[in-house]
């Protein structure tokens, strides 16, 4: 259970009534201060934006073997080699972790996604050209250029695709969702109501 309120003296009374049911049921308490005057709640509802626990995980992995793949069908011989694959593969994780490429959450705009990917591509892509003048030594940098445009193409198609089915299955087929509970009747919480009511794609089942 998580409380969002007002960071003083007035918001925090919930607060020690509310540890007490959870040592007493066993419930987890997340507890989410919103610093006055009170209109910046981005940071507090992102905690709960994330899609399913297994969707980044399975999303990494196909765009790992998308990487390693398409380099063993596309790349010369000379970056077949499995300790060439490793570093294919974990240079792209670390520079997703740079550039906050798994970070999607339920109301990231599309052009958010594509800043996100040409940072990502941009960095692995140096990283692959620098790779081939120290270590692989390919002459021909049309192929390591189309390998990168393949990649590139596949991820980002199935990124968007992913995203968009995730907006009808909720929106159309109520999966996917978040449940959660708005408590007060001020200002505040009238407009996050709105919020999740006119935003029917963002996958928020609500109580008030």
């Amino acid at each position: 259970i998580a409380l969002v309120y007002h960071n003083s003296a007035y918001g925090k009374e919930p607060i020690r009534t509310l540890q007490e049911l959870s040592e007493k049921h066993g419930f987890e308490l997340v507890e989410l201060p919103v610093d006055a005057p009170g209109q910046e709640q981005k940071s507090q509802w992102l905690f709960w934006t994330r899609y399913s626990k297994y969707l980044k995980p399975i999303t990494i992995s196909f765009d790992l073997i998308v990487v390693m793949l398409t380099a063993l069908l596309v790349l010369p011989e000379a970056f077949h080699q499995f300790v060439v694959l490793l570093f294919l593969s974990f240079s792209w994780i670390i520079f997703s972790v740079i550039t906050k490429f798994y970070q999607v959450y339920r109301f990231t705009k599309l052009i958010q996604i594509a800043q996100k990917a040409l940072k990502q591509f941009a960095i692995f892509g140096l990283s692959v050209f620098a790779f081939n003048g120290l270590i692989t030594d390919v002459s021909d940098n049309k192929q390591i250029g189309f390998y990168l445009t393949c990649v590139f193409v596949i991820i980002i198609i199935s990124k968007y695709l992913v995203f968009y089915l995730l907006k009808v299955f909720r929106k159309y087929y109520k999966g996917n969702l978040r449940h959660i509970v708005i408590v007060g009747d001020d200002d505040l919480s009238n407009q996050f109501t709105q919020f999740v009511s006119t935003n029917i794609d963002y996958g928020y089942a609500f109580k008030k």
